[in-house]
């Protein structure tokens, strides 16, 4: 069977993320406290994980379940109280034919235009990559 016929067409995208990469919550309430650094408006995700210990990320199992990078397309169901119910597209799932589904702060998306093939486009192949927009240089996971 072939992917489109598996998963039909793909749903048009009305979003993408902003910040260099998001945590996708499984509800709004998700987040612990612990968790701060990574749903600020600015997420500090190697400050997130140096500050969580075994404990606390087992217990992400049922709260987090994937992570959106710079740039992916996202489809935005509603918005409440700050947090956008998403779905990822580039992340096929059975459980919904948008894309995977889940919670990001909405400061985390934007309705920016996503990139066409015909812009450049770079591929990060390191662990950590710094680009420069000509501000503050942005940390790039690998992706």
């Amino acid at each position: 069977m072939a992917e489109n016929d598996r998963w039909g067409s793909w749903p048009r995208a009305d979003a993408c993320i902003r910040v260099p990469v998001t945590t996708v919550w499984s509800a709004p309430d998700a987040p612990r406290l612990c968790d701060a650094a990574i749903t600020q408006q600015v997420p500090r995700p190697e400050r997130w994980m140096s500050e969580l210990g075994n404990p606390e990320r087992l217990d992400l199992l049922g709260r987090a379940s994937t992570q959106a990078l710079l740039g992916e397309p996202v489809s935005i169901i509603t918005e409440r109280n700050g947090w956008s119910e998403i779905r990822l597209p580039w992340q096929p799932t059975g459980q919904d034919r948008l894309g995977y589904p889940g919670w990001v702060p909405s400061a985390h998306v934007t309705a920016a235009a996503q990139p066409t093939n015909k812009e450049p486009l770079g591929c990060v192949t390191q662990r950590l990559t710094l680009v420069d927009d000509g501000g503050a240089p942005i940390p790039l996971s690998i992706g």
